[in-house]
């Protein structure tokens, strides 16, 4: 079940290994979603420093002594066979998949299924690209397979944060559409009746082609998409409406204010 956002007071040290330090000079780190059930259990006895957690994303979002600064990169939307490094630039793992559901409910963005050469290295670490730049943080280890596991896209920890320095929370957004899952299309099955998106002059029968830097193909990719959407920050929206490609712009509204 879907928790936007919350505020905890951590008393004890993360057990996630790596901790990354934004410009904003906030710290951001990743934990599998039993181990940041338990800092939040401690937290509760002993305030120290709050911080913010998005649970889908597993991203904890405050300040850490530890945080060091590096470059971050991004995956591309095709990113299988990319090899993944450590901080020390040795090769450990390779990107081999795309996770996009799990017991067959769609999840809200796309992991990475990693195969590691090695053991799995534990939730936290930093993955980094051939440049140096973090793209990703190892999350959970995959349920049959010991060597391989899902990895977060540094996106996604990015746009955690984003929102939590742009809106002082981190919330799902809300457009006011719903995209069709049974077809071999991203149409638009049906807008909400003054909803950002029917206030962008979005129509039902209108077919996703772009949001933003994704291209839209697919169910998949849209629900992908519309997870990087920030409340209040003006995205552009790519369709196709009777063979003619249209652009809008559309301000999202946080999914919590309704």
């Amino acid at each position: 079940m879907w928790r936007a956002a919350l505020i905890v007071a951590l008393a004890q040290p993360l057990c996630a290994v790596d901790y990354l330090k934004m410009p904003s000079g906030k710290t951001v780190t990743v934990l599998d979603s039993q181990a940041a059930q338990r800092e939040i259990t401690a937290a509760r006895t002993s305030p120290n420093v709050v911080e913010i957690y998005d649970v889908m994303a597993g991203v904890l979002i405050g300040q850490h002594q530890h945080a060091v600064q590096h470059p971050i990169g991004q995956v591309s939307q095709s990113p299988i066979g990319q090899s993944l490094y450590n901080e020390s630039g040795d090769e450990i793992a390779l990107i081999v998949g795309l996770e996009r559901k799990k017991s067959h409910k769609v999840l809200p963005f796309t992991y990475l299924r990693v195969s590691y050469y090695g053991e799995s290295v534990p939730s936290g670490m930093m993955l980094f690209n051939e440049k140096g730049e973090v793209v990703a943080f190892q999350y959970v280890r995959h349920d049959q397979h010991e060597t391989q596991a899902y990895a977060v896209p540094v996106q996604a920890v990015e746009r955690a944060h984003q929102d939590f320095v742009t809106n002082n929370f981190i919330s799902r957004c809300w457009v006011g559409m719903i995209v069709s899952s049974s077809g071999t299309v991203p149409e638009i099955a049906s807008i909400r009746p003054n909803s950002p998106a029917s206030k962008a002059g979005l129509k039902k029968g209108d077919i996703l082609a772009k949001v933003g830097d994704y291209t839209i193909t697919s169910y998949h990719e849209a629900v992908n998409a519309f997870y990087y959407l920030v409340a209040g920050q003006t995205e552009t929206f790519e369709v196709f409406r009777d063979g003619e490609l249209i652009t809008v712009e559309l301000v999202p509204v946080p999914k919590n204010s309704l």
